[in-house]
């Protein structure tokens, strides 16, 4: 498996008999979902995603093309990762991510992922709520009010600085991002958080023209980041989803889950 686009901290869990690749939100990278790596099943190796620009790639240029980027990095990179069964998990911009890479391995004719989570992202069509323009402040404050950031990783003048520029690299390439597929052959779920004001119910629930197999919609407590609220919870949804699949659309069956 290729490994250049998994984090340094991470390790595979050689028990797993699936693997969930969780993708970042924007301004984010793979330490998004570190908390993840403690909370699964022993059956599922979850595996964080970190993207150009970012984590231990920090020395490497960002990308603000979503298209390049999948094509050319992330879908490779996950194609090569046929040793098991996989998830694909995308979180706001990594929903994009997620489908996108989706997208490309059924194009190429690789092993599609036995299931795509998306999570607060609309299902409609694209539209970025990110203005040009906006300064700094202004963007830092646009991202604090939508909670899932600690303002003091602001504090420091590097660090500020660093998301700042990842940041705004995101919110370039969301704004020029136009879906490159029109439904997905694979089983999706789509999540969300019952008071995100920017991914209300309705347009979450879009995502079920998206896919031309099994559908199914969850929504939980809590805005935009909800699922790094409840990690746990969220999690154990997922595994639960992953035991349910009908065993004509998976290769792994029932996966065990330490949550209920």
């Amino acid at each position: 498996m290729d490994t250049t686009y998994l984090p340094c901290w991470q390790r595979r869990d050689d028990r797993a008999r699936v693997r969930l690749f969780c993708l970042p939100h924007a301004g984010a990278g793979a330490g998004a979902y570190r908390a993840w790596t403690d909370l699964g099943s022993p059956d599922v190796d979850v595996q964080p995603v970190q993207l150009p620009g970012r984590d231990s790639l920090a020395g490497t240029a960002l990308i603000d093309d979503l298209h390049t980027l999948v094509s050319e990095h992330l879908g490779p990179a996950i194609a090569q990762a046929d040793d098991l069964p996989f998830v694909l998990l995308g979180h706001s911009m990594g929903a994009a991510l997620a489908a996108e890479i989706t997208a490309f391995l059924l194009r190429q004719g690789h092993r599609p992922p036995e299931l795509l989570i998306v999570s607060a992202y609309r299902g409609g069509d694209d539209s970025s709520r990110w203005l040009p323009g906006s300064s700094d402040e202004e963007l830092l404050q646009d991202v604090l009010s939508m909670g899932g950031t600690d303002p003091e990783l602001f504090s420091e003048p590097s660090m500020r600085q660093f998301f700042l520029e990842t940041m705004r690299n995101d919110i370039e390439m969301l704004r020029g991002y136009r879906r490159g597929y029109r439904r997905l052959q694979v089983p999706l779920l789509a999540l969300g958080g019952e008071d995100d004001q920017d991914v209300p119910e309705d347009e979450l629930a879009l995502w079920s023209k998206r896919t031309t197999v099994q559908f199914t919609q969850r929504m939980w407590p809590g805005g935009h980041f909800y699922l790094h609220e409840q990690p746990a919870e969220v999690i154990g949804h997922v595994l639960e989803t992953l035991g349910q699949l009908p065993a004509s659309t998976t290769h792994f069956g029932r996966v065990g889950s330490r949550h209920g």
